[in-house]
């Protein structure tokens, strides 16, 4: 088989395996391993059919033998990964559904407490944890730079409002996942 003709075949192939015909895709696959058992791209070819067929061992070995012949192969290389880890997954060797983080509602309190805005980041609200630094910060530069003794007061209150407020985020959030949980 020329080069040529194997070309087309593998077109062919592809247009197959696009257009959900599996029986075609794997016979012209076929045609092109029985002339050149060792063409990385109808074994690349192969390895996407038994993924998608859900034979993932028939596809590793597929993907193993396209890098073989194509080391330079970066996107077999990722197909090879995501298949093991599929496999290993399926298996229950580990499992990639890794729960989120409990938030402690004390912890995130007392972190905006002692600096407004602490606990929004704990908690993950990057925007108003932003928020409350820039705030705090102002109010404590506020009383040096002008004399404005009072500002602390402010500085205080924000502190606080940020403390309830991140509490009860925190809160709402670890509520959610104990039902999610159940």
């Amino acid at each position: 088989m020329n080069e040529e003709e194997k070309e087309r075949l593998l077109r062919f192939a592809l247009l197959y395996f696009k257009r959900g015909e599996i029986k075609k895709a794997i016979s012209t696959c076929q045609q092109i391993l029985d002339a050149e058992p060792d063409d990385p791209s109808a074994l690349e070819l192969m390895g996407d059919i038994k993924s998608m067929q859900g034979d993932l061992q028939e596809a590793l070995s597929f993907y193993k033998r396209a890098l073989e012949k194509n080391p330079s192969a970066g996107e077999v290389e990722e197909k090879l990964a995501k298949t093991v880890l599929k496999i290993n997954e399926e298996a229950g060797k580990f499992d990639l559904n890794i729960p989120p983080v409990k938030k402690f509602p004390l912890i995130a309190g007392l972190l905006s407490l002692v600096f407004a805005g602490l606990g929004q980041f704990y908690n993950g609200d990057t925007s108003k944890g932003i928020a409350g630094i820039v705030l705090g910060a102002l109010f404590l530069i506020i009383p040096f730079a002008f004399k404005i003794p009072w500002f602390f007061l402010l500085w205080a209150f924000l502190n606080f409002a940020f403390a309830m407020e991140a509490y009860a985020s925190a809160k709402r959030s670890s509520e959610k996942e104990e039902e999610i949980g159940k």
